[in-house]
């Protein structure tokens, strides 16, 4: 990003208040975790991060931050997992990360959960990862902002594709027909080990399609946090 570019986005930034939210930056040997991050955080993240650390957190966050930190970060080439939780990311955002993630050969995971990104967004991204020959894990858990309407271009996403082992979709509202039409399109990637949906789904597809290996029902009532291990606890401040 252009030195404008990020002024720009630091001016769009309001003065958090920090009485009415928690604001705070972990680091681990091989992870940096970022609550609700200042943009004067996300400029400190960007000065210190070594290429040990690996992983990624955002947490509680806004698109301009997003925007701010983790375009900066994929361009740096060392980091391997992304998760980006409770950040409702805007088009723009999803634009310039689809951009960045065409040319990526680093990133391995990424978790974008609890309502973070709609159909809008997952048909912009997965057009732009048709060809990645790096990302072996793509979640897109807890979004009510996903549906069907999204199914048509995960299926042709997942048809093309050659490097995606597991791809998560389970606690969003693409409904059973969706999900069916996910299925038919495994016909054409052997490399895929398996998709995750909701468990409300299995009645009907094992009736309609039987049992199938690579499809995974499930089971858990727990948020995005519990489900992608954000926990704070053991991190060095």
């Amino acid at each position: 990003m252009k030195d404008r570019e990020i002024e720009g986005l630091k001016a769009r930034l309001y003065p958090r208040n920090e009485q009415d939210m928690i604001t705070s930056t972990k680091w681990g040997k091989s992870e940096v975790r970022l609550t609700s991050p200042s943009a004067e955080q996300c400029t400190d993240v960007l000065t210190r991060i070594e290429k040990d650390h690996q992983q990624v957190y955002l947490s509680d966050s806004s698109s301009d931050v997003a925007q701010l930190l983790v375009v900066p970060l994929l361009q740096k080439k060392n980091i391997r997992s992304l998760y980006i939780l409770s950040t409702s990311l805007t088009r723009d955002f999803i634009d310039l990360f689809a951009s960045q993630m065409l040319d990526d050969n680093t990133l391995e995971s990424l978790y974008l959960n609890h309502n973070s990104i709609d159909d809008d967004g997952v048909i912009i991204l997965v057009q732009s990862l048709k060809y990645n020959k790096k990302l072996q894990y793509l979640s897109l858990d807890f979004n009510t902002g996903i549906t069907s309407l999204s199914v048509p271009s995960l299926a042709e996403f997942i048809r093309i594709n050659s490097t995606l082992s597991v791809l998560y979709v389970s606690h969003t509202r693409i409904d059973t027909r969706g999900v069916l039409e996910l299925v038919d399109s495994l016909k054409s990637n052997t490399r895929l080990g398996k998709i995750v949906v909701d468990e409300k789904h299995k009645a009907m597809c094992t009736k309609t399609v039987g049992k199938i290996n690579r499809l995974d029902f499930s089971y858990t009532t727990a948020t995005a946090y519990e489900y992608t291990g954000v926990n704070l606890g053991g991190l060095l401040v």
